[in-house]
């Protein structure tokens, strides 16, 4: 199969990259720190553009319904991942005592924009072992329960009785609060800045929510999938997601909003040099195109693979 890396992440990597380059060469213990950093995390992403992020790439066709036994091509990719999960989660470990250092160094140092870039690092770190790698390895589980029930048809929506709740994932209601956090500071930005970031603000705040309610929660069980923790998994009531389609297709209009109004503030902060704020708008871009192409889809794939495992787990 050609499997292209999906956009938001190779833009993500290339970004990442370009801020360490310019923070190795701004000197300094700063520079020192990047450097270690660099030799460190390079070979890191090298790696999961070939065993982690091409697998992603299937995510919409699946979590569109669509399957073809081709897909199986991104079995080996998978599986390699899950033979190397102890050599990865040491290597985070590694990866996340560098970026540390290079927070340290740059608030030592007064380079606030370096400083802000190695936090952003170290969330970025925990999506990719909290989120990312589960979601290629449940993509590999229901790739192989759909060549194994190909036969089968689609299963009926699911009526089941009272079950625990299932809880946001950490890095995502984290990954709001700071969003939430950088909008308020860019609201007391003044002048034209302030005055885009407060239009921002009246659709954000609602967004979010209304993502984490309708959508997001359902990823909360990617690790328990991905870890085979069977009697948890089928401990979920995930009926509320029967019909997931419809929230979809709203937030998505929602998101045009969205990125017309980040695009309004990107422009008012570039003029007035709010740098801090121009960082923020161009996460949030990234992160709105995050949601389309991988985050939404992947909530789909779980429903999807947690109807077909009942299907197939049924009596005849």
């Amino acid at each position: 199969m050609n499997l292209k890396i999906p956009e938001p992440l190779r833009l993500r990597d290339e970004s990442i990259a370009a801020a360490l380059r310019r923070a190795a060469e701004s000197g300094g213990k700063t520079g020192e720190a990047a450097e270690l950093l660099q030799a460190i995390l390079l070979p890191h992403l090298a790696k999961e553009r070939v065993d982690l992020l091409p697998p992603l790439a299937v995510l919409p066709a699946l979590a569109r319904g669509q399957f073809s036994p081709e897909m199986a091509g991104v079995l080996p990719q998978i599986e390699q991942l899950k033979r190397d999960q102890h050599t990865l989660q040491v290597e985070h470990a590694t990866i996340l005592s560098a970026i540390k250092l290079l927070v340290a160094a740059a608030r030592e140092e007064d380079k606030s924009q370096h400083a802000r870039f190695a936090e952003l690092l170290l969330f970025r770190a925990w999506l990719d072992q909290s989120l990312f790698t589960p979601l290629a390895i449940v993509i590999g589980k229901y790739v192989q329960l759909r060549l194994h029930a190909s036969a089968l048809p689609a299963p009926a929506p699911s009526s089941l009785g009272q079950r625990p709740e299932i809880e946001l994932p950490e890095a995502l209601r984290l990954s709001h609060s700071r969003l939430s956090a950088a909008l308020a500071k860019a609201m007391r930005a003044g002048g034209q800045t302030m005055v885009a970031a407060e239009v921002l603000a009246q659709l954000l705040e609602s967004h979010l929510h209304k993502e984490d309610k309708a959508i997001f929660r359902i990823l909360g069980l990617l690790e328990l999938i991905a870890a085979d923790e069977k009697e948890a998994v089928s401990a979920a009531d995930v009926s509320e997601w029967d019909e997931l389609e419809p929230s979809e297709t709203s937030l998505h209009e929602e998101h045009m909003a969205l990125m017309r109004a980040t695009e309004k503030l990107l422009v008012n902060a570039r003029a007035e040099d709010a740098d801090e704020v121009v960082d923020f708008a161009e996460r949030l871009l990234l992160r709105i195109q995050l949601d389309e192409e991988i985050l939404y889809p992947a909530a789909l794939l779980t429903r999807n693979y947690l109807k077909w495992q009942g299907r197939t787990n049924s009596p005849a």
